[in-house]
């Protein structure tokens, strides 16, 4: 199994241990990722050592990741969605 791959899991796994409600979005007003999914793309970020845009870029050529965060390519979020 891909390092990055295993990471992503590992990262999914804590991250829903942390939230308590899995259905709940990140946005307040709702629609967008699960809390737990932008969790792990933070840490994916900071894992790859790369900015939110390449992160981005990067997912959508990486099915396996983003099988495990449990999205397509067409749903992941803009990169201004991750950045400070």
């Amino acid at each position: 199994m891909h390092l990055t791959t295993r990471f992503t899991e590992e990262m999914m796994s804590l991250a829903k241990i942390y939230c308590n409600n899995l259905d709940e979005t990140a946005a307040p007003e709702g629609g967008g990722f699960a809390e737990h999914a932008m969790i792990s793309l933070l840490g994916l970020r900071i894992f790859l050592d790369e900015t939110y845009e390449m992160i981005i870029g990067l997912l959508r050529v990486m099915p396996p990741i983003l099988e495990t965060i449990g999205h397509q390519p067409d749903d992941l979020p803009h990169p201004s969605t991750l950045s400070d």
